[in-house]
């Protein structure tokens, strides 16, 4: 099988990266299975689970001296440039996105409950049901600390994430890391020509220009939107596109994959299944079919009966074209969030595998065809991975300057295009100038300490968001 991109760093460099990054994703599902209040079931799982990270180290071998500066520096800027520490700093109010309270007030229900917090509604009590992967080990560290910490420690872990996926992407893509880096955090759709062709469809008020696809029941979000909006998804989906987009990479990771996906999926169990194309596409069953990713299936079984326990009522089908109108929405989605990009890198790239770029369009394209929850979650956090590998391959390409002159103008311009919407949103994040925001002056603070027990925030997680409303898996009874 040929490498997807044939330039690598030293097998030390990536064997560290590489077990950090595990390491890094499993850490919180150790803690989860041996702080579950049902401890005859969750401690042998989690002795399992282990010993099948035991089983990754050894393959890996943690090496020395895997440190480079510029993933750091890059995942500092860019979340110093977001302004989601200005109320740390500052001790002003900030306006946060309106998926950030919810956020804060999980966190501070995992830090400040005992094991396994538990939420009330109707009058009933009822384990925390959520996808707590990125929360649960700041949580742990911030209930021995002062409350004031809690927010730095939230962004430190996000940090140390981001450099992770970084490091990740360098080693797919060493040339030019200060090019690779900002391309891939700028890298994005079109949305500014969806706006154009669709002009009735979705809206372009606070949620951003990216919600033009609304009216296709469809949503594709940049890396700097993620970032923005929903780090929990997405740093767990570019570490996996990290691992699994390079083939010399790759090989360390399938024969344990399964452990890897099942951590994951306590993350952001859509962007674990949306990480599947990338494990395919490498095509050895006789990796993938090991004794250590069968001794896997157990707790993977188990994360998904955490989190899908009590979701039989919400919504979810195979999508229906019904009119000629759906198909032209449909096509334009498809062309505007990534088909030019996939059809530049197709016919301009020096360096791109294209079975790869296969296997990742083929999955871009259908995602939209199916449908879990509302609000286009499933679409959303699922294509993160893929999108993370058609940016990671935009970036390698813009960062070759052997391109002819012509090809590399293209790549140029379709970032310049694709980076309005994530511009956009950096933007108002960093001046705090969100329309559908929501103002909090300390994200510690006892309004925001218990899941139901908010003031002017209450709607955000009432009843619309406990049964067959919002966020698919992130039903709280």
């Amino acid at each position: 099988m040929r490498k997807v991109f044939s330039n690598a760093s030293s097998e030390k460099t990536i064997e560290g990266i590489v077990t950090l990054s595990v390491a890094y994703l499993c850490t919180p599902l150790l803690f989860f299975l041996f702080c579950f209040p049902k401890f005859y079931i969750a401690w042998p799982l989690g002795l399992l689970a282990l010993a099948l990270l035991g089983s990754v180290f050894k393959k890996t071998r943690p090496m020395v001296g895997v440190f480079r500066y510029e993933p750091l520096v890059m995942a500092l800027v860019w979340v110093a440039f977001t302004g989601l520490l200005a109320t740390y700093f500052s001790g002003k109010p900030h306006i946060f996105p309106t998926d950030w309270p919810k956020h804060f007030t999980v966190f501070n229900t995992l830090r400040d409950c005992q094991w396994m917090p538990r939420v009330e509604y109707a009058q009933q009590q009822f384990y925390l049901r959520y996808y707590i992967g990125w929360l649960i080990t700041p949580a742990v560290l911030a209930s021995y600390l002062p409350v004031y910490w809690g927010q730095l420690i939230i962004y430190s872990w996000t940090v140390l994430g981001i450099y992770l996926a970084f490091s990740l992407f360098l080693e797919i893509a060493p040339k030019r890391p200060f090019i690779v880096l900002s391309s891939f955090i700028l890298f994005g759709g079109f949305d500014v020509l969806g706006l154009i062709l669709l002009p009735n469809a979705g809206s372009h008020n606070h949620e951003g220009y990216e919600w033009w696809s609304a009216a296709v029941h469809s949503l594709y979000l940049a890396p700097g939107n993620l970032m923005i909006w929903v780090p929990q998804h997405a740093v767990v989906g570019w570490i996996l596109a990290g691992l699994l987009l390079d083939r010399k990479i790759a090989s360390q990771i399938l024969p344990h994959v399964g452990i890897v996906l099942a951590a994951s999926a306590l993350w952001s169990p859509f962007a674990a299944a949306g990480s599947l194309p990338l494990v395919a596409m490498h095509g050895k069953v006789k990796e993938l079919i090991t004794k250590f990713n069968l001794a896997a299936v157990p707790v993977g079984l188990a994360i998904c009966g955490y989190l899908l326990q009590g979701t039989s009522d919400l919504p979810s089908a195979l999508r229906r074209i019904r009119s000629l109108e759906d198909a032209k929405g449909l096509f334009i989605f498809y062309i505007v969030e990534f088909g030019l990009w996939a059809l530049a890198l197709r016919f301009f790239g020096r360096s791109v595998d294209k079975r790869a770029l296969m296997f990742v369009t083929i999955a871009l394209v259908l995602y939209p065809f199916w449908q879990f929850g509302l609000a286009g979650d499933w679409v959303m956090r699922a294509s993160i991975p893929c999108l993370g590998a058609l940016a990671v391959m935009a970036a390698r390409e813009i960062s070759d300057l052997r391109l002819r002159v012509l090809s590399w103008y293209i790549f140029l311009f379709f970032l310049v295009l694709g980076s309005i919407s994530p511009g956009t949103e950096l933007w108002k994040s960093y001046t705090g100038y969100f329309h559908g925001g929501t103002e909090i002056k300390n994200p510690m603070d006892e309004s925001l300490r218990n899941v139901f027990g908010w003031h002017a925030q209450a709607q955000l997680l009432s009843k619309k968001m406990v049964g067959a409303n919002s966020a698919p898996v992130c039903k709280m009874n």
